[in-house]
């Protein structure tokens, strides 16, 4: 993870000094890395490098295919359900153990999961991609830095699977933007830390604080696109290198 965060911050970097090359490059690097960083092809296709973002694309989904067809690869990380960090998977343990009922945690491929139909995973899913839209329909942000957080979080929310590490993946854009909820951020990741620190998948009080964990990274690209909107028609959100928070 820190070697995707590493070559997406580079590629995001080399996109905005219009060195298409290093910005390609330095973007398989990271994909290969963790397929993550391909939100980048957004930046390719808005600057109409249109077969930039388009061979990004075909080579992330080649890799994704290649490795899926890998038996050793797929083995390793054959699981049923939904892993437990993600908002359904923490939605239906809570209720479960509220409930007194088992559950059903099971360990596979070095991680939780719960037990789960495909319509949960696919309901984690919609809900994922319903708050991502939503953000970018409402808060209509024409910041870069602020489109490419918001497909991070795309990424993380829609995914059946969200390890603790997955949600410094948008910091590096969320840093970027004029106005981005930074506090915000840093204290979901302190609350992913806290629950990594105190791990105990099989508790109620440890499953609440993962909901609450997971209702703010569902708040977060709605805070993003309403920090993105300029505050009188004059304002022109920007993508430079200055808006680094100070």
């Amino acid at each position: 993870d820190p070697i995707s965060l590493l070559f997406a911050a580079l590629g995001f970097i080399y996109v905005l000094r219009d060195r298409p090359a290093a910005s390609w490059t330095s973007t398989a690097l990271g994909v290969a890395a963790r397929g993550w960083p391909v939100v980048l092809a957004w930046s390719m296709w808005r600057r109409r490098r249109n077969w930039a973002a388009v061979t990004m694309l075909a080579a992330t989904a080649l890799m994704a295919t290649g490795l899926l067809l890998t038996q050793g690869f797929r083995e390793a990380r054959s699981f049923t359900g939904i892993h437990v960090e993600t908002v359904a998977g923490s939605l239906l343990t809570t209720l479960r153990l509220a409930t007194g009922a088992d559950p059903a945690i099971i360990g596979a491929a070095n991680a939780h999961y719960v037990d789960a139909t495909a319509w949960v995973v696919l309901a984690n899913a919609a809900l994922g991609a319903a708050v991502v839209a939503a953000a970018f329909i409402v808060g209509r942000p024409r910041d870069e830095a602020t489109q490419l957080a918001l497909l991070a979080y795309g990424v993380i929310l829609v995914s059946p699977l969200l390890s603790a590490q997955f949600v410094v993946w948008p910091t590096i854009f969320v840093a970027l933007t004029a106005r981005g909820p930074v506090r915000f951020v840093a204290a979901t990741g302190a609350l992913t830390t806290v629950l990594l620190l105190l791990w105990a998948p099989m508790s109620l009080w440890w499953e609440v604080l993962l909901v609450l964990r997971n209702g703010m990274l569902l708040a977060t690209p709605v805070l993003l696109a309403r920090a993105a909107r300029p505050s009188t028609g004059n304002l022109q959100p920007s993508s430079s290198l200055k808006n680094l928070p100070v």
